[in-house]
């Protein structure tokens, strides 16, 4: 669970942010993986989420299945997330 809150980076716009994640997942990834069930919620603002999946694709990550950017809506404003936030959440597949 401490991983799962733990700072990547620090950075100073929202596409380096991006970038500074998808190469600590890149990193992560042994050979043979990908990544797949890729699901990235967002609190109102979908054109973000699919930002990250470009930077993700453009990184040569490879997923499996397709991809869901989705806007969680009001519940998700309404239960303490900033409008504009998004997560990424997926499992490693292996061959």
């Amino acid at each position: 669970m401490f991983l799962e809150m733990a700072q990547v980076a620090l950075t100073d716009s929202l596409v380096d942010a991006f970038k500074a994640a998808v190469k600590h997942i890149k990193d992560g990834l042994l050979p043979g993986q990908k990544i797949g069930n890729v699901m990235i919620p967002c609190v109102g603002r979908s054109d973000i989420g699919n930002k990250f999946l470009t930077v993700i694709k453009e990184a040569g990550i490879e997923i499996v299945g397709t991809p869901r950017v989705y806007n969680e809506g009001i519940f998700a404003i309404c239960f303490g997330n900033e409008w504009g936030g998004i997560s990424l959440r997926y499992k490693i597949v292996e061959k």
